[in-house]
């Protein structure tokens, strides 16, 4: 968390002088040779500018790689206890069944007596 901190904050200041470079290479006076330094100092300001973005970007998706295993465990979980909750209701349905089995049998005895 504090790399990514401390990028974002680098990444903030490379804006604001990337900005400031534009900036300067399109005011008004620029020798050609102030304006091919201002033009060498934009294209190395963006290319930190991409690498630290694609190191935030790799972070970022190895967090969001680490939550979905984390998610797909805690699915397995969910999962399993599901079918062991809906085992109780199948049981019972049976119970149920044989119970008014039972009963059914009883009655038909009583008339028969």
């Amino acid at each position: 968390m504090v790399k990514k901190t401390k990028e974002l904050g680098e990444l903030g200041e490379l804006r604001r002088a990337l900005e400031e470079v534009e900036k300067l290479r399109f005011a008004r006076g620029v020798t050609a040779a102030e304006f091919g330094r201002l033009e060498l100092a934009s294209v190395g300001l963006r290319d930190k500018e991409r690498e630290i973005i694609a190191a935030l970007g790799e972070e970022i998706a190895g967090r969001i790689k680490a939550s979905s295993l984390s998610l797909a465990e805690l699915s397995k979980r969910i999962k399993a206890r599901t079918a062991k909750l809906s085992k109780l209701p199948k049981s019972l349905d049976k119970i149920s069944d044989v119970i008014l089995e039972v009963i059914d049998i009883a009655r038909r005895i009583e008339r028969e007596l």
